[in-house]
């Protein structure tokens, strides 16, 4: 599910930059950026809380998985929620500003 949120905020986030694009991309991006900024701010402190010993899964945890999640995959969740708000918020001030003035 989340990467198929990915691709979609992929394909829809250059749309951003043409006139065709619409607030149809930007609604899309901001529904795709909340989704992953709220995957990966859980995700990567969840799994550096357990990776630092302060939180305790019930059952096995592998170190080397919960590693590459924390500091790759969850963190690349996260960053790029944060980029396609940027471009989201970025689409709405230039389209503001065309029609105000």
């Amino acid at each position: 599910m989340l990467l198929a949120v990915v691709a979609v905020g992929g394909l829809i986030a250059p749309a951003l930059t043409r006139p065709w694009g619409g607030s149809c991309g930007a609604g899309g991006c901001s529904a795709a950026s909340l989704l992953l900024i709220g995957c990966g701010g859980l995700n990567v402190p969840a799994a550096a809380l357990v990776l630092l010993g302060a939180l305790h899964p019930s059952g096995r945890v592998g170190r080397m998985a919960l590693r590459w999640h924390a500091g790759v995959w969850d963190l690349w969740f996260l960053v790029g929620g944060i980029l396609l708000a940027v471009a989201a918020v970025s689409y709405w001030q230039r389209s503001a500003s065309c029609y105000a003035g």
